[in-house]
């Protein structure tokens, strides 16, 4: 299943090539932060008016996790975007 993914996303990749792999399943990779610790996440803003901040720490309205992080990375990017063509 995970070559026919690859070969999915990746049609010039040679899945007969991939002879070891290992699939991992980290039930604590997210962090489970309490209701209340939500609150305390920064945006992306900050005082200085060239600093943005991105991470899946930031309140992007999704848990710490890697979507967070993709989420928060584009909403930065897309802030900078904006500041530039002001």
């Amino acid at each position: 299943m995970v070559t026919d993914e690859l070969g999915r996303f990746l049609p010039n990749l040679n899945t007969s090539a991939i002879t070891l792999w290992r699939v991992i399943r980290e039930r604590r990779a997210t962090v489970s932060f309490r209701p209340a610790a939500a609150g305390s996440r920064p945006g992306i803003e900050t005082p200085w008016p060239n600093l943005f901040l991105a991470g899946d720490w930031t309140a992007t309205g999704l848990p710490a996790t890697i979507e967070s992080a993709a989420r928060s990375g584009r909403a930065c990017a897309e802030r900078i975007i904006e500041r530039r063509q002001a």
